[in-house]
């Protein structure tokens, strides 16, 4: 019996953890900006921001890391708990030439990662490395 090649299964939703280094108001402030300036749309249904990225059917989802899921509609003021990182989830593209949204969610990842000066971990919770970044865009198989 033939194998299934690996694009044929379910592709995993890819998941990053930003984890801020001394959250505070500041950096609650700093992440509504970063929001808007991304052009982020808050999905009250979810409790989620989302950017388009490329690609606006498979949009990159921004949401609270502790406690995991919601997050508080930060455009609009909503009171809330500081927030003390962030998960930036997006699913892989089916076919890998479509890849330019991993690009993007890789970009957003290193961009938040240096304005937030934390952590950045990936679904383990093991530290990202740029191994970490080459395995979301395809460029190297998972280990």
């Amino acid at each position: 019996m033939p194998s299934v090649p690996a694009a044929a299964g379910k592709k995993r939703q890819h998941s990053l953890f930003v984890i801020f280094a001394r959250p505070d108001v500041t950096t609650d402030e700093r992440l509504t900006e970063w929001l808007r300036g991304k052009n982020a749309r808050f999905d009250s249904l979810k409790r989620v921001f989302l950017i388009d990225g490329h690609k606006r059917t498979n949009p990159i989802i921004i949401a609270n890391a502790f406690p995991p899921g919601e997050m508080p509609d930060l455009l609009r003021g909503e009171s809330h708990d500081t927030i003390r990182g962030v998960s930036l989830l997006v699913k892989p593209p089916i076919h890998r030439r479509r890849n330019q949204q991993m690009h993007v969610y890789v970009a957003l990842a290193k961009e938040m990662n240096d304005t937030f000066r934390g952590d950045i971990l990936d679904s383990e919770q093991n530290p990202v490395s740029e191994v970490t970044y080459q395995q979301i865009l395809g460029e190297t198989s998972p280990t």
